[in-house]
């Protein structure tokens, strides 16, 4: 259930980055989710939809979730590989000492708005 908390996260990040914009109305929201996070994306959707009557500047704002891949770097060799499941290791050389270079967050990438003066 915590794709309510991160709906609410999302609403309130969006709705700040527009008013720092002088947005009157944002359209669209993108919304890069790490696979690594195991967020249930229709969940989330439909929490935002549900919370955004909230924000007036985002009652018709459409979001874009998509899923980012996880991607390693090999600390052995330093190439950097996308991982398909758990496990990680390097996908040229086969080691384990790989650190996570993307996939592990969620983040408001960006935004469509129509700002007062158009």
């Amino acid at each position: 259930m915590h794709e309510m908390s991160l709906a609410v996260e999302i609403l309130r990040i969006a709705d700040e980055a527009a008013a720092e914009a002088g947005a009157g109305r944002v359209l669209r929201v993108g919304v890069g989710v790490g696979w690594l996070l195991q967020v249930e994306e229709q969940s989330l959707a439909f929490h935002l939809r549900a919370m955004r009557q909230d924000y007036p500047r985002l009652r018709e704002a459409v979001f874009d979730l998509a899923e980012e891949a996880v991607r390693v770097r090999c600390r052995a060799c330093g190439e950097e590989t996308q991982q398909a499941d758990w496990g990680f290791s390097c996908g040229s050389c086969g080691c384990r000492d790989v650190a996570v270079v993307t996939g592990d967050r969620l983040e408001v990438q960006d935004m469509e708005v129509l700002t007062d003066d158009v």
